[in-house]
């Protein structure tokens, strides 16, 4: 996950968890070349993604690995978004639903680094 900028705050590689801190996007709320409102859905205001106009976008992403039958390993990846919009009064939070797609760019990117 360090690979991505992802900041990894727990790992324990006997119990196969990774964990990262929460992730603020920078840079136009991109993440890896995408918009936020690629990796989730915020819903929207008056008809505009509350992903894309956010000040903030947050991201938090857990991998938890864990052998099965023979030489199997399942995966489970959970991530969670958040939206930010600052205001006069502080910020609105709104959490947001993943779209699957960053869970299977790690997906992917484990299984290329495993070789299967």
């Amino acid at each position: 996950m360090a690979e991505w900028n992802l900041p990894v705050i727990h790992s324990d590689r006997d119990a196969g968890v990774i964990t990262s801190d929460e992730f603020v996007l920078g840079g136009g709320n991109k993440f890896l070349g995408q918009s936020a409102d690629y990796w989730a859905n915020c819903g929207s205001t008056l008809s505009i993604s509350r992903a894309a106009s956010a000040d903030e976008f947050r991201i938090r992403v857990s991998v938890i690995l864990r052998s099965v039958e023979g030489d199997s390993t399942a995966v489970n990846i959970q991530s969670s978004f958040s939206a930010y919009q600052k205001g006069a009064i502080g910020a609105d939070r709104t959490t947001c639903a993943s779209r699957g797609r960053l869970e299977a760019q790690l997906i992917d990117e484990l299984r290329r680094r495993l070789g299967s």
